[in-house]
């Protein structure tokens, strides 16, 4: 190889290194925009994912109260007829001793 060829060659790789170079400086100069780009497509997924929980446990949470609201619907109907129950049992004793009440004083 002639002096010049290796003079040449010394050249175009400096030439590369120096293109290499501008292209890392232009990747490093934006890479604040890359990084805050990815940042809000993480926050958005984030937040997304987020309301999608939100909105499954509030699901939950609304079926538990409807099934406990049904739940004491039930227990207080019972508890209703129960009441019934002992007052038609009772009726004529109470009655009974309310006419006696009145008719002691």
């Amino acid at each position: 190889m002639e002096h010049i060829d290796v003079i040449n060659k010394i050249i175009e790789a400096e030439h590369n290194a120096q293109n290499i170079a501008n292209e890392a400086h232009g990747h490093r100069d934006a890479l604040p925009e890359v990084i805050e780009e990815e940042n809000r497509k993480l926050r958005e997924w984030y937040f997304s994912r987020a309301d999608q929980r939100i909105a499954l446990v509030s699901e939950q949470e609304d079926k538990i109260a409807e099934e406990q609201l049904a739940l004491l619907g039930q227990n207080l109907a019972s508890e209703l007829a129960a009441l019934e129950a002992t007052c038609e049992s009772r009726r004529e004793v109470w009655a009974d001793r309310l006419y006696e009440m009145v008719i002691k004083l």
